[in-house]
């Protein structure tokens, strides 16, 4: 890898680099209009935006303005709690590293329901009522949240 032999440390590398040439970069409106891909009213609705877009305006960023990778999450999570990447992925009751995993792996990350529900051995459909618990077991228990958060604090991702 050109930025760095560890994946985690290039892949940072990378979207630092890619950042710091967007500004430096002038990118045609043209550019925009073929990355756009949808119906044609959802196309129609871009290049409205893009004919009031200001050549000083900047653009809006998103939550998932981070690349964010589930190795990374799951490296993190072994990591911090000094666990077998095996014991995310057991088929125990209150798996509480699996729970953290999918939590993370759902609010953190672009992958859909179906992924990380095959990621994990699970039927789709029981994703959202994972994160739905978690978060409640998060909110009402003061070791759970203070657990998580030293995830999310620590995270490298």
């Amino acid at each position: 890898n050109q930025f760095d032999d560890n994946s985690e440390i290039a892949a940072k590398k990378y979207y630092e680099n890619l950042l710091s040439n967007l500004n430096s970069i002038e990118i045609e409106k043209s550019v925009y209009k073929s990355l756009a891909i949808g119906d044609e009213l959802f196309i129609k609705n871009v290049e409205k935006r893009l004919s009031e877009f200001k050549e000083n305006d900047e653009l809006k960023s998103t939550k998932m303005n981070k690349t964010r990778f589930p190795e990374q999450i799951l490296k993190k999570i072994e990591t911090e709690f000094k666990i077998d990447i095996k014991e995310i992925f057991a088929n125990k009751k209150n798996n509480l590293y699996k729970k953290i995993a999918i939590y993370i792996l759902k609010k953190e990350t672009r992958m859909k329901n179906q992924e990380i529900a095959d990621m994990f051995g699970l039927k789709s459909s029981s994703i959202p009522s994972i994160i739905k618990r978690f978060d409640k077991e998060k909110e009402g228990s003061t070791k759970i949240k203070n657990i998580f958060e030293q995830v999310m604090h620590n995270a490298p991702v």
